[in-house]
């Protein structure tokens, strides 16, 4: 769902790791001052990562509890330069690294700049009123003709906009009815504080993938695979 794990020997505790980054123009850069949190699937705080070497001032660890191995859970990602960035993920089952770049936050004024591109009006994460959604699909050709849309626990289902890159490179919004044969990129934005469930359908295929909306924050639905139900 969210990225790949690499298991390293076991050790007296489980230490789950990586390096920290942000997103604050069209590449990635290290943060030294975002910190990393893990929540639980209802967005309870029950971790906080920790920078133990101040000669890698971006890499963060967590020492998970063996109760807390192998479970689903959410990842807050802040800092100064960042909106808070919710990731949904598994803990580790043993010792284990994340993927250079799979873990980063959203740049502030890149996150204004990308709705406004999408002629999207957001009411800005800063404002702490609602969440934004940025998905994107792991493998954008198996996302062909799918229809998509997000159910809030209030009952309230919310659209989501999709989006595919035509052969220039040109980043196209996908019409109601349009026959298309992949999705890059969708968005939902304005989204309540509660649990959310992404529906994707198509044909007789369908899956959802349940993250939780909190206020202020952009939720980043990334390297999401097609699976059906």
């Amino acid at each position: 769902m969210l990225f790949f794990l690499s298991c390293l020997p076991a050790d007296e505790d489980t230490i789950w790791s990586g390096n920290i980054y942000e997103l604050q123009g069209s590449q990635l850069e290290s943060s030294a001052s975002s910190s990393i949190h893990i929540l639980s699937p209802e967005g309870e705080q029950l971790y906080t990562a920790e920078a133990p070497y101040e000669s890698s001032p971006y890499y963060r660890e967590f020492s998970l509890e063996s109760q807390d191995l192998s479970k689903e859970v959410l990842l807050l990602v802040e800092g100064e330069n960042v909106y808070p960035t919710m990731y949904v993920g598994t803990t580790p089952s043993t010792n284990a690294i994340w993927l250079n770049g799979a873990l980063y936050g959203y740049g502030k004024s890149w996150t204004e700049s990308f709705f406004l591109s999408l002629g999207k009006e957001i009411s800005s994460p800063s404002q702490g009123q609602y969440a934004q959604l940025i998905g994107r699909p792991n493998e954008p050709t198996d996302w062909a003709n799918t229809e998509l849309s997000i159910l809030h626990s209030s009952g309230e289902e919310y659209a989501v906009e999709r989006y595919r890159y035509d052969d220039s490179g040109f980043l196209l919004a996908i019409q109601d009815g349009e026959v298309f044969d992949r999705i890059d990129l969708f968005v939902s934005t304005d989204l309540p504080e509660g649990a959310i469930t992404i529906d994707v359908h198509r044909a007789d295929e369908s899956m959802s993938i349940a993250y939780y909306a909190i206020n202020g924050t952009v939720i980043n639905a990334t390297h999401l695979l097609f699976i059906q139900e």
